[in-house]
This record gives C-alpha cells, sequence and structure tokens, in this order.
C-alpha cells in the first residue's frame, strides 16, 4: 500500500462534481472510522514495489525504490504495515563523482489505535554515516541520533502520532464534497527530521479522469505550499503518486525498474504534459469522414517545438508564427542509416533477442513469411492479442520481458518493447518510440509508445497496442527538448483541414 511513502507524495483521487469557491478547511485528526475506511479501500490495489526517479533540469539524479507490506505476526501491536523505502543518489563536482543513499522505515499499527511505532532513516555518503530512530517504548518515544562520533538520546515524554494524525492532511480524499480551490490547513504534520510539528496547506486544484494509455484513470491534482517553491503533485485513484512537481525545474515521477536504475535516461513526457488541441479538431476526428482527411495544419502555441520532424510530422515557420503540418501520405519518410540500423539491433540487458525461447516466439509469429512488411504485420498482430490491457497503470511496471511474456499484460510501453524484442530477434532492426496520442474525449495529448522499423533504409511506424501502422492523425512523436516543457505552454490551434477530394476547411 503506497499510502505515505515520503510525507508529500501521497493523494487519492475521485471524480466529483467541481465548483470553484474558495474554502479553508482546518484539520487535527482523522477519526478511526476515517482510517479504517481509507486502508478497506486502497490496499487491495496497490503494488508491493515501485520506482520512482527524480530529474533536476532535465537530468536524473535520483531514483528511489517504495516497498510496503503487511506483517500480522506482531504479538505486541498487533497487525502492523510497514513501508521499506531506499534512494541513491549520483552527483559530479569539479569531475569527481559522489554517489548517497538513504534508506527509511516506517511501521505503523493497522488497527486502533494506529501509533506510529517505529521510524528509521540512514543517510550514507563517502564512508559516513547519519541514522535517525524514532521508536514507541511504552506511553512515550525514545527519540535517537548517530553521526559516528556522538550518539544523542531523548525521550519525548508529551510526543504522539498515529495515522489519524499523519493522513489529516489527506483530508480531500475523506471529505470528496470539498470545492475546487478550498485549502486544506493540518496542524500536525510531522518533520521527519526533527520530528516537530509544522502547518501544512494544501489546495485542491482537481478532480478529474483522463485516458491513459487507453485507459480511464481518475486523478487528484493537489498543490503543497508548506515550503518555500510551490509543490505540485497529480495522484491516482489507489494512492500511487505518479509525477510530482517541485518549483519549475525538479520532478518525481514514476517508472519502471530498468529504467529507474539507469542514470542515463531522460525524463518521459508524462501527466504534467498534457498538450491541449483544439477541441475543433478532437470533434472532427470523432466522425466517420476522418478517414478522409488528407492533411491538417496546426498552429503550436508555445514557446518551442514539442514535435519532432519524422514520418508524417513537418514543422515549420511562418510571419514568426510555428506551424505544424500532418499528412496521412507524407512526403517526407525518416530515412535509416547503418548505424541507426545496427544499434536497433542489438541484445541489451531489456532486449534478450538471443534466448531461444524468445526467437522461438517470434518465428512461430511469421512462419513460412519471407517479406518484411508481413512479418511486421504478423508480429504486430501478434503482440496486440499476447498482451491484455493493464487497468492500473501509467508506465511499464515489468521488469524485464520474460515478466511481460509470463503476465501476459501490461501497459502501451509494454506492447512496444515485446515488440522491440520480437523483432530484433529475427533480424528486424526496431526501436520504441515516446510521444503522443490523442484523447479527443478530453482535447488532449497523452503520453504513449509505440515503434518504428526498418524496412528498405527507412523508419515506418507501427503501434502493436492499437494494431495499426502509421501514420495516424491520433499520434504525434516527441522531439530531445523533453527537459524544458510544461503543460501551460503548449496548444495545438487547428488551422486548417484538407480532404481526399481537395475541400479545404480553414479555421481562425
Amino acid at each position: 500500500m503506497k499510502i505515505l511513502v515520503l510525507i508529500t507524495f501521497f493523494s487519492f483521487g475521485y471524480l466529483f462534481g467541481q465548483k470553484t469557491i474558495s474554502d479553508t478547511i482546518k484539520i487535527d485528526r482523522l477519526t478511526d472510522q476515517e482510517v479504517r475506511e481509507m486502508i478497506r479501500r486502497c490496499w487491495p490495489n496497490v503494488k508491493d514495489t515501485i520506482y520512482y526517479s527524480d530529474y533536476l533540469n532535465g537530468t536524473k539524479i535520483n531514483y528511489a525504490r517504495y516497498s510496503s507490506f503487511l506483517d500480522s505476526t506482531n504479538g505486541k501491536y498487533g497487525p502492523v504495515t510497514i513501508y521499506d523505502i531506499s534512494e541513491t543518489e549520483k552527483s559530479s563536482s569539479f569531475g569527481i563523482q559522489s554517489e548517497k543513499r538513504f534508506k527509511q522505515k516506517e511501521i505503523y499499527q493497522l488497527v486502533s489505535p494506529y501509533k506510529l511505532i517505529l521510524f528509521e532513516r540512514t543517510e550514507e555518503k563517502n564512508g559516513t554515516s547519519i541514522k535517525r530512530k524514532l521508536e514507541k517504548n511504552g506511553k512515550y518515544y525514545i527519540c535517537s541520533f548517530d553521526n559516528s562520533k556522538f550518539i544523542k538520546t531523548d525521550t519525548l515524554f508529551d510526543f504522539d502520532y498515529s495515522l489519524n494524525d499523519d493522513w489529516a492532511k489527506f483530508w480531500f480524499q475523506i471529505d470528496t464534497t470539498a470545492s475546487i480551490n478550498s485549502v486544506l490547513e493540518t496542524r500536525k504534520n510531522l518533520n521527519y527530521e526533527t520530528f516537530e510539528f509544522e502547518p501544512n496547506y494544501t489546495t485542491l486544484i482537481s478532480r478529474e479522469e483522463k485516458l491513459i494509455n487507453g485507459v480511464r484513470k481518475k486523478l487528484t491534482k493537489t498543490k503543497c505550499t508548506n515550503v518555500n517553491v510551490e509543490n505540485i503533485q497529480i495522484t491516482d485513484e489507489f494512492l500511487t503518486v505518479v509525477e510530482q512537481r517541485i518549483g519549475d525545474i525538479y520532478v518525481h515521477v514514476i517508472e519502471d525498474k530498468e529504467k529507474a536504475l539507469n542514470f542515463e535516461s531522460q525524463l518521459d513526457l508524462a501527466l504534467f504534459y498534457l498538450i491541449p488541441v483544439d477541441i475543433k479538431f478532437c470533434e472532427r476526428m470523432k466522425l466517420p469522414s476522418n478517414k478522409d482527411i488528407s492533411n491538417v495544419i496546426f498552429e503550436i502555441i508555445g514557446n518551442t517545438n514539442p514535435f519532432d520532424t519524422t514520418l508524417q510530422q513537418l514543422f515549420f515557420s511562418q510571419n514568426g508564427k510555428n506551424y505544424m503540418e500532418i499528412k496521412a501520405q507524407p512526403n517526407y519518410i525518416s530515412e535509416a542509416n547503418e548505424f541507426e540500423i545496427s544499434e536497433n539491433l542489438k541484445e541489451t540487458d531489456f532486449y534478450p533477442i538471443n534466448d531461444p525461447e524468445i526467437i522461438r516466439m517470434a518465428e512461430n509469429a511469421t512462419k513460412g513469411i519471407h517479406s518484411k512488411r508481413k512479418k511486421i504485420e504478423l508480429l504486430m498482430n501478434f503482440v496486440n492479442s499476447y498482451i491484455i490491457y493493464s487497468k492500473d497503470d501509467y508506465s511499464q511496471w515489468h521488469i524485464s520481458i520474460y515478466e511481460i511474456i509470463k503476465t501476459r499484460n501490461g501497459v502501451c510501453a509494454d506492447y512496444a518493447e515485446l515488440f522491440t524484442t520480437l523483432a530484433r530477434s529475427i533480424g528486424l532492426s526496431c526501436k520504441t518510440i515516446g510521444g503522443y496520442a490523442l484523447d479527443p474525449e478530453n482535447g488532449c495529448l497523452i503520453g504513449h509508445a509505440w515503434n518504428e522499423v526498418e524496412i528498405k533504409g527507412k523508419w515506418y511506424g507501427v503501434d502493436p497496442t492499437w494494431n495499426k501502422w502509421l501514420p495516424t492523425f491520433s499520434h504525434f512523436k516527441e522531439n530531445d527538448l523533453r527537459s524544458s516543457y510544461n503543460d501551460n505552454f503548449y496548444i495545438l490551434s487547428l488551422k486548417s483541414i484538407t480532404y481526399a477530394t481537395g475541400e479545404v476547411l480553414k479555421f481562425d
């Protein structure tokens, strides 16, 4: 259960009517009944271990692993919940690399009175360590600090803390009638560095439903102002923080294990990067006649271009404005040079393409076929039918291709990664592509993943999740400037639609 893996990393979302009246709500603690309800709703739906990465100005600075589990064998306190957190941070100064590690454990009773039983945090860097510990001892808590040079111990006679206190700042998840823009003031927020209480102020920004990787998810967006900079986070209905932004330069985002452990990986566009699309275009895409569209031109309202020039997309400027043209039958298709082709045929830790079982799976899916294009089409059909779309994810939970094969479920990224593995295993140069997919119901572009495969020296797009060849007017490939994006910076304003008949519709 991912409640309180860190103090700020929690929220709970449902879709309700949204008012815009600003209210101030003051809460000290939750009732036992409210705590029980939060446990009952959320515990069965959350995975045991997830990974996060932190990015500063688009550069990864650390990753963290969060695990939580139940222990029903505690004879002293009854059933308890244990949160086990570890974090690794890498940095460079004057050419010298350093690594810092954090470990944290929290234990709470899962039955009334829901007391905090133990908090431990260890920070290690360059062979030294700092340890902090808070442990319940009868009616009191013992607080200790150890920096390897001296140990300080204190008995906190008047200290008392429980899930009732800690979860009070999540009142919006209990009182779901609270108005949008309401401000929650909690007066008993524990600072785990000083073990002192501080005020906490949280503003409810929105409760909404979004189409994420083809599945509708209920999300809560909140803003915390108990620090000097703005702290905004998006959380799903199962208490998992999907993404968090602190100020303009820091992003905390959920990732799959392999990507989290790779310090060379780049920040993906996630929920903070929803790009609004002109509603007139979205309405057109819902009509059967959208299949007759041959050309669309958007004005990109924003300070840079977030899209790549490839396949069907062409970015250009005119009279000081930026535009993107999309064609159903593009004149320009990305060239595949020899280096790219070779690189995208390689085996990696995540792409075990020389495994006989992987090769057999791909060969069986394309048995008796010699045409490269037909092989690609059969592999796309196979992956589309092999994986069942997951209902509880935003990114790849799977830590390996073998787990995808074993579980036969996943999200768009898992479809794309399995396709890449199978394609490479039978000699098809293939890469996984990140970008956006159109959600016409909500009028925006959302994060999506698909593939590009090489045919006769050119890259062609396929989407095994949707089981179709590209181009389409629903896929938008991103460029490599992702770290500078902000969801408020971009809008796609429809300027013209050209149909196969030659009819041109222009829009203001």
